[in-house]
């Protein structure tokens, strides 16, 4: 008889918990940010689950198994990697995207052995033109495998480093750097430039060199102590300094040499 009672029980009109109603609003909302925006699958799980409740939680499916379905339905919506030769970039891509996308990719050079892609929003063009100082400097880590190197230079305004061009480079020589620089003197409306303040390369402040006139060049200190130490293990000192107290006094000599002032 008990055995008749719960094989007839039906559950069709049983109203779903609160933590399962949770649970399918944070599924919906990561499911459409995932072909809306750009944020990482970790981040969008992270930012979306944050308020969930202790019930809700439990009920979640497995991170994992979330994260690569997040990477499914972007990956269904977004192109994938094409060869150097056939990437074209127009429409949508062009822009900030969002609601109201504005113009964003600023110069392309379109030469597959020594491509140049500069983006840049015209709010960030405007800053750059106003600034009197750019910091600059590459990154190899968060680059397409296509290229060498993402470029950021940024405006210092008020105390505060702003980026405002980002350039996508697949070279790091002098020739692929004055291009840049010549590429945004000739779009940028004004310049107040004054100085530039860059890491220790040879190749960038050359080109700085040539593409502008009298501009005061900058060189990180920090910068500076990684060259000193990339060049003494290059030439085999590296074990003469950590042995060596004269060696070792020299080479935090030429550390610190920028701080001794000439006398007046």
């Amino acid at each position: 008889m008990i055995l008749n009672v719960l094989k007839n029980i039906k559950h069709k009109n049983h109203p779903p918990s609160p933590a399962q109603v949770e649970v399918t609003k944070v599924m919906l909302n990561m499911n459409a940010k995932a072909q809306d925006n750009f944020d990482t699958p970790s981040r969008l799980f992270a930012v979306e689950t944050s308020n969930l409740s202790n019930e809700a939680m439990i009920l979640l499916t497995e991170e994992k198994s979330v994260k690569r379905s997040l990477r499914r339905i972007r990956n269904k919506k977004y192109p994938s990697l094409c060869p150097l030769s056939e990437l074209k970039i127009n429409g949508i891509w062009a822009t900030t995207g969002g609601p109201e996308p504005k113009p964003f990719l600023l110069f392309d050079n379109e030469n597959n052995t020594n491509r140049i892609i500069i983006f840049a929003s015209p709010e960030g063009m405007s800053e750059l033109s106003k600034s009197v100082k750019w910091c600059m400097d590459g990154t190899f880590f968060t680059c397409p495998k296509e290229f060498y190197q993402v470029y950021i230079i940024h405006a210092c305004i008020k105390n505060t480093s702003v980026p405002c061009v980002y350039a996508l480079l697949q070279r790091k020589t002098k020739e692929i750097y004055v291009e840049l620089l010549s590429t945004l003197r000739s779009l940028l409306s004004e310049l107040k430039l004054k100085t530039i303040s860059i890491d220790f390369e040879k190749s960038m402040i050359q080109a700085i060199e040539l593409v502008f006139v009298d501009i005061n060049i900058q060189c990180c200190y920090y910068h500076l102590s990684q060259s000193i130490w990339r060049k003494v293990q290059n030439i085999g000192l590296a074990t003469k300094y950590k042995e060596n107290e004269n060696v070792r006094q020299i080479v935090i000599i030429l550390n610190n040499k920028n701080f001794i002032f000439e006398g007046k």
